[in-house]
């Protein structure tokens, strides 16, 4: 994992947030909406490298193409003066730091597919501000923050940013909100409520993360809730003392390496589909507390033939009621079987997965064949979730029997599927003979 490192902090605000830069002081001066190019619109024409720029008059200003010398700081409403905005259609803003609402609020409006940001800090700083990222790229390099000692909210509708770190909700004056509609987040870490309050939404996108480190400290408290998109993270924790800080999994996908790093944490799926390791990908999550798939939550398990599968290790109780999906990625052999859930605990598995009792079946297909896995809850060493290829099971039932002969005989001779136990898309000689060879046996 890499993590921007928080010792840097104090030097790096009072760099950021109280000084101007080694250049001039550059003064947004049409209280109208105007070209940043212009430099009738400035107290001493377009600023250049390293001034500092300050948009505090009430006034807008736009970029819809070219780009910027690099600022030393932009200020988008400043202490003592008023309000400021920014429109960006087109074009890249270069600055070592872009600040919105220091002292009074600050409005920003960044669309278009062009549009680009090179800073070193994104902040929604110390009043009131609103920034809307509809498509573009930003690329911070130390951090993106939304509510460091303010009420303020990020809302990304599209586009992608690129940095170490996002904070929401940093001091314990700041009420940071993030609400990502869709695009793409790819940070080392995202804090929701350092020592402040932070909420942080995703309803769709994708989300690739080191770690969600939620109440990050004593004080801090955040919320992030998973309602749809995709979260990639290899950690979720809270601090010890951030008892009221939850993660809330509603819907979407969550891939999680270990979830309750060092201080234990409940994962409770209401909706959505966990997948271990991602769709597509054999991995494997660790969940540090107990597991609680609700319905219509799924657990979504990856299988590579006979050779491994997804797995969820938990280290408490196991509470199944929502549903069991199974793909497969190669053709399973007849004796593959799988521990898909590894219950750590010593306690049993409560409940089943929706529709599924001790030894009945999930089915799967690869290549055009669908293929009958029987599960058990008692597997493994006595209380772990395993699932096994069951072949010659026809009817569905976990057991191979007097049942399956009947049904590949009643269908013999048709196109199946009923019956048709290799896929071949014929009840032949060949589903007889799987049923045969396998007779009396069980499937897990």
């Amino acid at each position: 994992m890499h993590h921007a490192a928080s010792s840097t902090f104090a030097a790096l605000l009072a760099a950021a947030f109280t000084s101007i830069a080694s250049g001039q002081l550059a003064i947004w001066e049409n209280t109208g909406t105007g070209d940043w190019f212009n430099p009738s619109n400035w107290s001493d024409g377009v600023p250049v490298a390293g001034d500092t720029v300050w948009i505090h008059n009430g006034g807008t200003v736009e970029i819809t193409g070219g780009a910027t010398e690099t600022c030393g700081m932009v200020v988008i409403g400043q202490t003592g003066a008023s309000t400021g905005s920014l429109v960006m259609t087109g074009g890249t803003i270069n600055a070592d730091h872009l600040q919105f609402a220091n002292g009074e609020p600050g409005y920003g409006d960044i669309t278009g597919a062009s549009s680009v940001i090179n800073v070193e800090t994104l902040v929604l700083n110390s009043a009131y501000s609103e920034v809307n990222f509809a498509d573009g790229t930003i690329n911070a390099s130390i951090y993106v923050a939304s509510g460091w000692a303010a009420d303020c909210t990020f809302s990304h509708d599209s586009g992608t940013i690129n940095t170490p770190l996002v904070i929401v909700g940093n001091i314990f004056s700041g009420d940071g909100h993030y609400n990502l509609m869709d695009g793409e987040i790819n940070t080392g870490e995202i804090r929701i409520g350092s020592t402040g309050i932070g909420e942080f939404s995703q309803y769709g996108g994708e989300i690739n993360t080191d770690l969600l480190y939620i109440g990050t400290s004593f004080g801090g408290q955040g919320e992030y809730l998973l309602l749809g998109g995709t979260l990639n993270a290899l950690a979720v924790r809270r601090n010890a003392m951030a008892a009221l800080s939850v993660f809330n999994f509603m819907d979407g996908v969550l891939n999680v390496g270990t979830f309750g790093m060092f201080v234990s944490m409940d994962l409770t799926c209401q909706g959505g589909t966990l997948v271990p390791g991602g769709i597509g990908s054999i991995g494997t999550s660790t969940v540090n507390g107990t597991l609680d798939l609700q319905l219509p939550a799924t657990l979504a398990v990856d299988v590579n033939g006979s050779v491994d599968a997804d797995q969820v290790v938990v280290n408490d109780d196991v509470i199944l009621k929502g549903a069991l999906d199974v793909n497969l990625l190669a053709a399973p052999a007849t004796t593959s079987s799988f521990v898909v859930v590894d219950h750590q605990d010593a306690g049993p598995i409560l409940g089943t997965f929706d529709g599924i009792l001790e030894g009945g079946t999930v089915a799967a297909s690869f290549g055009g064949s669908s293929y009958n896995f029987a599960v058990s809850y008692v597997g493994g060493d006595g209380n772990d979730v395993v699932i096994g290829a069951c072949f010659g099971d026809a009817t569905g039932d976990g057991s191979i029997d007097f049942d399956d002969l009947n049904l590949v005989l009643i269908n013999w001779g048709g196109p199946g599927p009923d019956g048709d136990l290799d896929g071949s898309g014929l009840v032949d000689f060949d589903d007889l003979n799987l049923v045969l060879s396998l007779w009396d046996t069980s499937c897990v």
